[in-house]
């Protein structure tokens, strides 16, 4: 095999290339413009992050991070400061506005917040100022959405709200898709009073993510992603040539291993990725991707009870057809839940 450093080098670095397809720059370019809102008019109007795990929020929200400050140090009269662009925190599982408070100042370095919520917040509030803090991303969002929280979310979203406000910086909010309820339209929802005019006035930018959707189509957002992504690959590792994620039968399999899962579709790759560095002798890559290398990157993560056939082993009609099985079922289960 390759050099185990040379080898850690691409595996690290492929995991580190991102893809703007439309749909992604178009979230990206929606977070940007609720951040310069913000800052330029010095009123809080934020951006919720709404999608299912493995749409690329994670992903998302490291692009925005890197375009801004990093963490530096800054002389004052008074002394040296640590100060800390932007500041990541998440949602406690059992949500409560002091939990909140105090989770959020054991990530910025408080190891025992003592004192009552008012006093934790405000202590919240001074750290972040005096740190310079400009963006703040409040994750897990959705577990002020289930009906464990009913209680606590009209509460808790004023209280994010009086954050904001204290700070007069964006607070951006990321979740899963039952996030879309905390800026729903629907009267039976804000009866409840699950949501406050206030909170969706700050509010007032969505980026929803969604998994990719399948196309053969070559102009298509799936297509145009694994063609930058194959093309990214393969100029980074120095592969000679072999199997492209952007052949037909390929390209196929691969949706059908992952649903248009980025996560599962990225770690597939990453997994034959690994196998064909390993296969390759010392220094020397002589052999690209084959599809062997994808058969044994799926093993790896299904279960050996799986019944479900391994897609590389398929053939391309009966990987389309089968794709076309899952896109009728997802439909059926959305109306069902309409």
């Amino acid at each position: 095999m390759i050099a185990s450093a040379e080898r850690e080098h691409i595996l690290t670095a492929f995991e580190t290339i991102v893809v703007f397809f439309e749909s992604f720059r178009r979230s990206y370019t929606k977070v940007r413009r609720s951040i310069e809102a913000t800052l330029l008019r010095g009123s809080p109007s934020s951006i919720i992050i709404r999608g299912p795990s493995g749409s690329g929020k994670s992903t998302l929200i490291e692009c925005i991070q890197l375009t801004l400050e990093s963490e530096h140090k800054e002389l004052r009269e008074d002394g040296e400061y640590t100060i800390i662009p932007v500041v990541n925190f998440e949602t406690p599982p059992e949500v409560t506005i002091k939990g909140m408070a105090r989770a959020m100042l054991i990530a910025v370095g408080i190891s025992n917040p003592r004192g009552s919520t008012e006093e934790m917040t405000h202590q919240l509030i001074t750290i972040l100022k005096t740190r310079g803090t400009k963006i703040v991303f409040l994750d897990e969002i959705q577990r002020l959405c289930l009906p464990t929280a009913d209680k606590v979310r009209p509460k808790a979203l004023a209280w994010i709200v009086g954050l904001a406000n204290a700070l007069r910086i964006p607070i951006i909010l990321a979740g899963t898709e039952e996030c879309e309820v905390l800026q729903s339209d629907n009267k039976d929802y804000n009866q409840k009073d699950y949501s406050t005019k206030a909170f969706k006035r700050r509010y007032p930018f969505t980026a929803k993510m969604e998994h990719l959707k399948f196309s053969a189509a070559f102009d298509s957002e799936f297509q145009q992603f694994i063609r930058s992504l194959d093309s990214r690959l393969y100029e980074l590792t120095k592969l000679p040539d072999g199997l492209h994620l952007h052949d037909p039968l390929l390209s196929a399999q691969l949706f059908m291993a992952s649903d248009g899962n980025l996560e599962t579709l990225r770690l597939t790759i990453w997994n034959a990725l690994r196998e064909c560095l390993d296969r390759n002798p010392d220094q020397n890559l002589t052999q690209g991707l084959t599809l062997e290398d994808f058969i044994y990157a799926y093993e790896l993560t299904t279960s050996e009870e799986s019944k479900l056939s391994n897609p590389f082993t398929l053939t391309l009609e009966s990987t389309l057809e089968q794709i076309g099985e899952m896109q009728r079922q997802k439909e059926l289960d959305r109306k069902r839940n309409e």
